[in-house]
């Protein structure tokens, strides 16, 4: 019957493809009913078969119809069976038709691995379906995701493809999530913890990261996972007098604890009292309870390795800068090269830059509603502790009143690294415009003598920042080569810049660039001639006020003039 049907079906599909493409024209999508209809009184054939048993008529009949019946489905069968896989191959051809399919294999893997959730936090990470859509769409897609280990590393402990994805992720560590589990017993919570970690103990050489959520530490008794580098613990946020009954983060590992790469606390702080810290790389604090700030700084020193510091919303039971002002000895961080103080206090901001010592190539960032005089420590502490800070050459100061921030930043000179980048918002008893005014104000008490090559100022008017912030703000810089105002309606900004005999403001500078900038015509022609042979280029687009009488008469200083209109 194999056969038979073998022999009959490619034809018989043809036959009809050709009848359908050449009545129905190219492209036709006709309902199969209207393209397959017929009189059944006339197609039937007689499928009698002679009664050679000698059986009764009806006994007869009953075996005609059992055969036909048999042969009926047979024929469905096989009909289904073979067209579903004419469609397949039909499908497939087609999409290798597409650009897609003409990338190398090993281009999708890389466009894989980028659609693979990177999200820091786990539940978001275990719930991610990626793996599983992409192993849906064709075959060839079906067979990349098969050969790509780290495709399935993310496992939700709880879900329903764990054990799928503990086996495709072979021989790659695992990121073990374990969920949220909702009850109305913290018990029942921890009972549930432990039964779905152990389906990953025969793996435990296979744990590279683990996410808890709302789980009692101590019920673990977790054992020896000598390749588990980083550990995410989620809480609930608990009031400072909790404090004192929280467990080490070493307690579930009883036998061996591991030496972790990462901890990230949310929730609030547990004690931290283990080798576990020695060579942790990445730290993250978020909205953690601590008793003090003196245990802070413990925790920083006792991660000699630390690479990246994140703390955000950090609440002490006691003030932070008068702890830290008893703690001369400055701690060491000489790998340091991210670090994150996010929505903390002033004191707690304060406290921590002066405590400790950090390279030169230490990424600072701070986000804050407090002005700048409160967040940095005095010029001598920064000089000691912050190098930094010194080796700022690019700073740009810049309004961002959509967004309701203004945002400081300082780059090093040549490579363009970031240095400093501060994010104020307003407060109910700070406005952005005074942010703006103190941080012109303060700059220059905090680190004086800065030999900046660059300054920038974006969308800072002169009704935000006054001419005599502006003053303090430049006064100090003495190196400053090149002067950037962009989209600045601070006609007020360019007369300071006019050299007199008793003003001597930015002696070096050398370019002047201004971008949809208010800029009035005299002041910018007695800020060139009172330069000359100094001022070297300035850059103008699309400037009100500026025409091509101006840019004539400004090359007659002379000075090297780029003007767009």
């Amino acid at each position: 019957m194999d056969d038979i049907a073998l022999n009959m079906l490619p034809h018989f599909i043809k036959a009809l493809w050709e009848q359908a493409y050449n009545t129905h024209g190219e492209g036709g999508r006709e309902p199969a009913k209207e393209l397959f209809s017929f009189s059944t009184k006339s197609a039937l054939v007689d499928f009698r078969i002679p009664n050679m048993g000698a059986r009764s008529v009806l006994e007869h009949a009953d075996k005609e119809l059992r055969t036909m019946e048999l042969a009926c489905n047979f024929a469905l069968h096989a009909v289904t069976s073979y067209t579903d896989k004419l469609l397949s191959a039909t499908r497939n051809h087609r999409n290798h038709s597409t650009a897609i399919y003409g990338l190398p294999n090993e281009l999708v893997s890389v466009i894989f691995e980028f659609a693979k959730s990177t999200a820091s936090d786990p539940e978001e990470r275990a719930s991610d379906r990626t793996p599983i859509n992409l192993s849906q769409v064709s075959r060839r897609w079906r067979d990349i995701a098969l050969t790509m280990p780290a495709l399935w590393t993310t496992v939700d402990a709880a879900g329903a493809h764990r054990d799928l994805f503990i086996e495709r992720s072979k021989p790659r560590l695992l990121d073990i999530v374990l969920p949220d589990y909702v009850s109305n017993s913290i018990d029942d919570d921890c009972i549930a913890a432990r039964l779905a970690l152990e389906a990953f103990i025969p793996h435990l050489e296979r744990w590279g990261r683990l996410s808890l959520k709302h789980i009692k530490l101590e019920t673990l008794n977790l054992p020896p996972a000598p390749n588990l580098h980083s550990l995410y613990i989620y809480h609930s946020s608990l009031p400072l007098h909790s404090y004192i009954s929280l467990v080490p983060i070493h307690i579930p590992f009883t036998r061996r604890p591991p030496s972790l790469r990462r901890l990230s606390l949310i929730g609030r702080s547990l004690p931290i009292t283990s080798s576990m810290l020695v060579d942790l790389e990445e730290l993250c604090f978020h909205k953690t309870v601590h008793q003090s700030g003196a245990e802070l700084l413990g925790i920083l020193a006792a991660c000699p390795r630390l690479r990246r510091f994140r703390a955000d919303r950090l609440d002490f039971a006691d003030p932070f800068d008068r702890v830290a002002r008893s703690n001369p000895e400055c701690i060491a961080l000489l790998h340091l090269n991210t670090m994150e103080l996010i929505g903390i206090s002033d004191d707690t901001i304060r406290g921590i830059l002066s405590s400790i010592t950090v390279p030169s190539a230490l990424a600072l960032g701070i986000e804050t509603n407090k002005t700048l005089g409160r967040l940095l420590p005095p010029a001598a502490i920064i000089e000691k502790c912050l190098p930094n800070l010194l080796s700022v050459r690019t700073l740009c100061l810049e309004a961002r009143m959509d967004d309701s921030e203004v945002w400081f930043t300082g780059k090093s000179f040549g490579d363009d690294n970031i240095l400093l980048k501060i994010i104020f918002y307003p407060s109910d008893s700070l406005t952005l415009p005074e942010i703006i005014e103190s941080i012109a104000s303060e700059f220059g008490q905090h680190m004086p003598g800065l030999p900046l090559h660059t300054l920038s100022l974006l969308q800072i008017h002169d009704h935000y920042l006054s001419c005599v912030a502006f003053v303090a703000l430049i006064s100090n810089l003495s190196t400053l080569a090149v002067l950037s105002l962009d989209e600045c309606n601070a006609p007020s900004f360019l007369v300071v810049l006019i050299l007199t005999p008793t003003t001597q403001l930015c002696p070096s500078l050398q370019s002047l660039r201004l971008r949809q900038s208010c800029i009035h015509k005299n002041t910018l022609i007695e800020v060139a001639n009172s330069r000359r042979d100094r001022l070297l280029r300035i850059d103008i687009t699309r400037c009100n006020g500026i025409d091509g009488d101006l840019v004539l008469e400004l090359k007659r200083v002379p000075v090297e003039i780029h003007w767009v209109q």
